[in-house]
């Protein structure tokens, strides 16, 4: 049965968290937190401290004293605060209009040898329109389903959170319908005109990228990806905290607002996955099992663990300058895939994973290198200024000194 009448790509994320008014006497009666105790922790952590909303207090379960210390709260980070890190990072980042332009990073990976996505046609955008890969009517969109290879992976070229992300699987020149991943069909008109009003016209289709047997196993027919976020304290890139996006619920993409999609926190030496979260704030699970698959989570290694570390690595190495990085990489067969890298490395999902405050010494440390930075910088300026002001004062003094003559 046709859907083509009905919206297929999701351009908004919903996440229903209850009112903290009704989570309140609930951790009062399930972690013996007096409301008492708990309005001096919000006047702390949310009046105070780092200044976390009262909704982050609650969706990140730092009422729960048996996992959040007083010196890990210190280090737990909100979005406000999380993007006054990484807008810190980004003052000298002259990397970021690559990482945005996703075929433009897929091309700068390739250039370094490096595994990426492959990018087979793109909807508007502003490449030359010569581009046999560029599609700039409905008619080419139909043009190019006739041929392509299926299945494919669309998705926004500029979009957030998996937003309009979506796997076909096929498509019938017959009746011009494409039938997708989760049983729906949407015709090219209706695909066309949803790419048009919730994404700026702006699409592309890759290449699916095949999941290694082990996560497919675990997860299903989604595409799991690892979270692999790197510093430079100034020394060149390192790992700082890893986490796996597992996809759940039949969901084709890994996003945590999706329902049924979890996230596991990975241990950065070897690899090995801790219990998966689902869901957040008092409701969330942590669990050992995929509760579809029944397959182990926890303590289960990540096939080409080592390949997965190097990739990152040597993605960051490329990009210098960009001294916080958050790398989606896909787990094929064959091994590691970059599927993008975002300079917005959402540290809350971090936090999350690990039930650790992102703002540690290793954080402080890279941040503090990116203040030497812009102080060298600086006082480079400054200095040169200076020379100038130095060199024309002379220059003046020469000049009036042969004119007095």
């Amino acid at each position: 049965m046709s859907d083509t009448n009905a919206s297929v790509l999701d351009h908004m994320s919903v996440k229903e968290m209850p009112a903290f008014a009704q989570v309140m006497p609930r951790v009062a009666a399930e972690y013996g937190k007096p409301l008492t105790t708990q309005l001096k922790e919000l006047v702390s952590w949310c009046l105070r401290g780092n200044k976390l909303s009262v909704d982050e207090y609650y969706s990140m379960c730092l009422f729960d004293g048996s996992v959040w210390t007083s010196e890990e709260k210190k280090k737990a980070v909100g979005l406000a605060k999380s993007r006054d890190i990484w807008g810190h990072f980004l003052e000298r980042n002259p990397w970021t209009g690559v990482m945005d332009d996703k075929l433009a990073y897929e091309n700068l990976l390739r250039g370094f040898g490096l595994k990426g996505t492959n990018t087979v046609a793109i909807i508007g955008g502003r490449y030359p329109k010569d581009r046999p890969t560029r599609l700039d009517t409905r008619q080419d969109v139909k043009k190019f389903l006739e041929t392509a290879s299926f299945p494919i992976f669309g998705k926004p070229t500029n979009s957030l959170q998996s937003l309009g992300s979506a796997r076909f699987n096929s498509y019938d020149k017959q009746t011009g319908l494409l039938m997708m991943s989760n049983g729906r069909t949407v015709s090219v008109e209706a695909l066309w005109s949803e790419i048009e009003t919730h994404f700026n016209g702006a699409y592309l289709f890759q290449e699916c990228v095949e999941t290694h047997e082990a996560l497919r196993d675990m997860c299903g027919s989604g595409v799991p990806t690892i979270r692999v976020v790197t510093l430079d304290r100034g020394n060149g890139p390192e790992i700082f905290r890893v986490c796996a996006k597992l996809t759940g619920n039949g969901n084709v993409a890994d996003n945590f607002w999706r329902s049924g999609n979890m996230l596991a926190p990975v241990d950065t030496d070897t690899g090995i996955l801790g219990k998966a979260l689902t869901g957040m704030g008092i409701d969330g699970q942590r669990l050992d099992v995929h509760p579809d698959t029944g397959k182990q989570i926890e303590g289960v290694k990540l096939p080409h663990w080592d390949a997965i570390r190097d990739a990152a690595i040597t993605a960051a190495t490329i990009t210098k300058g960009s001294l916080i990085i958050g790398f989606d990489i896909a787990v094929s067969p064959e091994g590691p895939v970059i599927i993008e890298a975002n300079y917005d490395p959402h540290l809350i999902m971090l936090q999350v994973a690990h039930q650790k405050g992102v703002l540690d010494e290793h954080m402080l440390a890279a941040m503090e290198y990116m203040k030497k930075i812009i102080a060298d910088e600086h006082a480079g300026i400054k200095a040169h200024v200076l020379k100038e002001r130095a060199q024309n004062k002379k220059d003046m003094q020469e000049a009036l000194t042969k004119k007095a003559a």
